[in-house]
């Protein structure tokens, strides 16, 4: 009998972020002993192995099969657990421009990401709100996120 394959609970916001910079993504999750993802752009392909970062780390290990994967592969590998994973791999061959407002105790961070000709290549728009807590300074809260 077939089983489907275990997807990560933040995969399809990964996907999502890597499509809206540009990237052509293929979904290979499904795959037994193998990653979860190919992103390409500009010439650059990268295997990528999503891990959900809000889980413990002893949940976030490779199995043997991805283990094995991992060393056997001779281009990029990369293992990413969060949306500032993608940000990071984005930026490394442009540069990235953001703008904050606040307003109301929430403040509104638009990140635009930029190529080596600098053009936009997608942008994030993340919101905050600043409470005030009665024994230490403002804490920072993230109520949202969004890739435009």
């Amino acid at each position: 009998m077939m089983r489907n394959a275990k997807v990560d609970r933040n995969q399809p916001e990964i996907v999502k972020a890597f499509r809206s910079f540009g990237w052509a993504v293929l979904i290979i999750s499904q795959l037994k002993n193998c990653a979860d993802i190919i992103v390409s752009k500009d010439g650059r392909t990268i295997v990528i192995e999503i891990k959900d970062g809000e889980k413990p780390k002893s949940q976030q290990k490779l199995t043997e099969g991805e283990l094995k994967f991992m060393d056997q592969w001779q281009g990029e590998y990369r293992i990413i657990t969060c949306i500032d994973d993608v940000v990071s791999i984005c930026d490394e061959r442009g540069s990235r421009v953001s703008i904050t407002v606040t307003n109301d105790d929430i403040e509104t961070t638009k990140t635009t990401f930029l190529d080596i000709k600098g053009e936009s290549v997608g942008s994030i728009t993340a919101n905050a709100k600043t409470v005030k807590h009665p024994v230490s300074s403002d804490i920072r809260l993230k109520t949202e996120a969004s890739n435009e």
